[in-house]
């Protein structure tokens, strides 16, 4: 009788150990993924006393740069206005005839509303809208502030969008 105990015993311990390991591995992956959300916008914000102005129409939208190649070599091509397009009733953009500084690129799961990233080193991209991603070959430039408005300024045809720096008033 004990040895026709013993299997079934094993069998139940190796079910409850594998279950608990399925849960280590989902628990796993749950912090994994809550972190890479976090880290969305951690890169480090350029720390000047500068800001980036985006003007739509008559609307003003401020937004800090975060310290990178790219970033800066914009900052540095300011004041420019920009023709830019919609995609996907989420984003405007504007192809460049030459390249930005290259970057590493990104997937991000989430990207937020007022972001700004470029795509593939040519392309600025200005986000009205929150979505879930699956493209990867962004690299971040900025992001709005507050973004409150930015989707009914921006509207869903083309529209010209001013990029200056403002210096602080001494």
């Amino acid at each position: 009788m004990l040895i026709k105990l013993i299997p079934a015993v094993l069998l139940l311990l190796l079910s409850a150990c594998g279950t608990s390991g399925i849960d280590e591995r989902h628990a796993l992956s749950a912090s994994e993924t809550s972190s890479e959300t976090s880290q969305d916008h951690e890169q480090p914000i350029i720390e000047s006393a500068t800001a980036v102005v985006i003007t739509v129409g008559q609307q003003d939208f401020i937004a800090k740069f975060y310290e990178n190649e790219a970033s800066e070599h914009l900052m540095n091509q300011m004041p420019f206005t920009l023709t830019m397009s919609d995609l996907n009733n989420n984003e405007k953009y504007y192809r460049f005839s030459e390249n930005l500084p290259e970057m590493t690129t990104e997937r991000p799961e989430i990207i937020h509303e007022g972001e700004i990233m470029s795509w593939n080193s040519h392309t600025l991209v200005l986000f009205y809208q929150t979505f879930t991603n699956s493209y990867g070959g962004y690299n971040r430039i900025g992001v709005i502030e507050d973004p409150v408005g930015l989707n009914e300024a921006l509207g869903a045809e083309d529209v010209e969008v001013m990029f200056s720096v403002r210096k602080p008033r001494e």
